[in-house]
């Protein structure tokens, strides 16, 4: 890509992203197994535009909006939902420099508008305020896409304020300045790059410090935004079921093949329905934030509160569908060599992170929704 290339348009890019799902789905096991994405899946998403997805268009970005950015995570995820994943990290974390300074949005996008960045949220208190900036230490566990990133962001817990107020500060690193250890030992989403950063008296210069008065409230954008992953998860999931039903036997019955057992039909048809389901609300939260956005305008407690809700009614109605498409398929989907054994686990995974965890969104929505105070997580509402 150059820095006058035209911005590709929604379709393009969503296309773009649908041409590599092939080879993604052929590197999965090889990803999951090895803990990291090939160099050449790294070089297939940086010729296709992903990683300047949300860079700024006056550093040779394409500021795409939610809508988009949604389509081709998802798109990527039945290809590979590690893959994707990291790819949605990165967007993440380019969204998150838009307050820099010149002077640090000069070193970030030194080498072009196609930037990876990686974070965390959970603040280190190892923290001393020297001339020209601080001196940190600490360790950030589950990092994902730590691997291949060029920077992380990374939060540090600071000195009360006057008021009593807690600290915060938000630091920008060069991903050569810290360690990683190799830490991500999980049952799914196993490629992600989740690793342990580790900073050891780390000086960092005050122009990569943000300083914010408290914990931000919860974006409800990144809440919404992980949904995309499993919903594609889902999707590419059931498409196999049908293929799979369309010429194997349905398991422990005479039905050969399974598409013409009735059970297998309103199951299915069942699964796709949720998965459905799971998408009209993954495209509603996301088209609202794209609207707010575009008109400049603050979402009310309760919208932020809602968007939350229905992250977690995504997770709940995926994972209840790929049950029934394990189920449906049989045993044999639980093979350790079968693609929906890893599908079933990579959703699985997903739904139990805390920006999507259902029990925790629906408990932050209902109390909101009845005027009470939603503010159970880390993150205010």
């Amino acid at each position: 890509m150059t820095e006058t290339d035209v911005i590709p348009t929604h379709d393009e890019l969503v296309a773009s992203a649908v041409a590599l799902v092939p080879a993604l789905r052929e590197r999965a096991a090889n990803v999951e197994a090895s803990g990291v994405l090939p160099e050449e899946t790294i070089a297939e998403l940086e010729a296709a535009g992903f990683f300047r997805m949300n860079s700024p268009k006056e550093r040779g970005g394409w500021e795409v909006n939610g809508r988009t950015r949604t389509e081709v995570l998802s798109t990527l995820a039945e290809g590979c939902a590690s893959t994707a994943w990291v790819v949605g990290v990165f967007a993440g974390g380019v969204a998150g420099t838009t307050h820099a300074s010149d002077r640090l949005k000069d070193e970030l996008f030194a080498n072009g508008p196609d930037l990876r960045v990686c974070g965390s949220g959970t603040p280190t208190r190892d923290v001393e305020q020297v001339d020209g900036g601080y001196r940190i230490s600490g360790r950030w566990f589950s990092v994902s896409g730590s691997t291949h990133a060029d920077w992380v962001s990374l939060f540090l817990a600071l000195p009360p304020g006057p008021e009593g107020e807690p600290g915060m500060a938000k630091v920008m690193v060069p991903i050569a300045e810290v360690s990683i250890d190799r830490t991500w030992d999980a049952t799914g989403m196993r490629g992600t790059e989740s690793e342990t950063v580790v900073a050891k008296e780390l000086f960092v210069p005050d122009y990569r410090v943000e300083i914010l008065p408290g914990p931000p409230p919860a974006n409800p954008a990144l809440s919404i935004g992980p949904c995309a992953i499993p919903v594609g998860i889902a999707e590419g999931m059931l498409q196999r079921a049908i293929d799979y039903m369309a010429e194997k036997p349905f398991a422990g019955t005479s039905y050969q093949p399974g598409a013409i057992s009735t059970s297998v039909q309103v199951d299915l048809a069942e699964a796709s329905l949720r998965i459905g389901t799971a998408r009209l609300h993954l495209f509603r939260a996301t088209d609202q934030l794209d609207a707010a956005e575009e008109q400049g305008v603050e979402l009310t407690v309760l919208e932020r509160a809602r968007i939350r809700g229905e992250a977690g009614w995504i997770m709940k109605n995926v994972t209840e569908a790929i049950d029934i498409v394990m189920t449906t398929v049989g045993a044999g989907a639980f093979a350790q060599s079968s693609p929906f054994e890893r599908s079933w686990r990579d959703v699985n995974t997903t739904a139990r992170h805390g920006a999507v965890n259902w029990a925790v969104n629906r408990e932050v929505y209902g109390k909101v929704l009845l005027g009470q105070d939603g503010n159970i997580s880390r993150l205010p509402v």
